[in-house]
């Protein structure tokens, strides 16, 4: 993973209410692409240009050749307001978060890391992340805001895990059982996506150990606890 800068020129007599509705929808059909990894945006303005600082998946990751059709939307309005083309460069890697390298993966894992922002797809033979752009769309979909939806839902739930008693162990089953709805939405998408790929897409139950474990820095392999075979459980998610 890396830090990308990325510097934006607006045209002189664009009010700024205008120009950043079409900056953030830039933004925002970005991160539904899968091509900047962080929501939450660091967005600073000096001497009339704009600058996002983002985490993206590779250094290629922000490349036109990757946009889809409501990514070129936003980026036409965004050229045709602005005085200069956008620019971005990589600033820094992010050594403890590495993407996957493997071409094709043998198969995938859906799973949602704990220690930074990432996309919720990894590689099962080098457990590294894959970019969701590198991905088939889920039919009828634009972006691929149905896995970072799951990934958004399954964060909140672990966030209630692991700071509220009161609601940890409705957290808990949210997370770790087979049956809850959380589970059921994440086989869901790895079926739709082993379809898709043609590849086995596995979903990462865990289990509270492994996650005390992740918690802790500890790493956990994908293969140690709570992989599961889509198919498996496949009948009784879709009956």
């Amino acid at each position: 993973m890396e830090i990308a800068k990325y510097s934006f020129y607006p045209q002189n007599n664009i009010e700024e209410n205008d120009w950043e509705h079409i900056l953030y929808s830039f933004f925002a059909a970005l991160y539904k692409n899968g091509q900047i990894l962080n929501k939450y945006l660091d967005v600073g303005c000096s001497e009339g240009a704009y600058t996002l600082y983002c985490r993206i998946a590779e250094p290629e990751s922000l490349d036109g050749a990757f946009y889809k059709d409501a990514c070129w939307e936003a980026y036409n309005a965004l050229l045709e307001k602005s005085r200069a083309k956008p620019q971005f460069e990589i600033v820094a890697p992010i050594f403890d978060a590495s993407t996957c390298n493997c071409g094709t993966p043998e198969f995938y894992v859906l799973h949602h890391p704990i220690l930074y922002e990432s996309a919720p797809v990894f590689c099962g033979k080098c457990e590294a992340m894959v970019p969701l752009y590198r991905l088939p769309l889920l039919k009828n979909a634009e972006n691929y805001e149905p896995l970072l939806d799951w990934a958004r839902e399954y964060l909140s739930y672990y966030a209630i895990y692991l700071n509220s008693y009161s609601m940890g162990k409705k957290a808990d089953r949210m997370l770790y059982s087979v049956s809850s709805s959380l589970t059921k939405m994440g086989l869901r998408l790895c079926h739709e996506m082993a379809l898709n790929t043609g590849k086995e897409f596995l979903y990462y139950l865990g289990d509270s150990e492994s996650a005390i474990g992740i918690h802790k820095h500890k790493k956990v392999g994908l293969k140690e606890a709570g992989v599961f075979r889509y198919k498996y459980l496949q009948e009784m998610v879709l009956s």
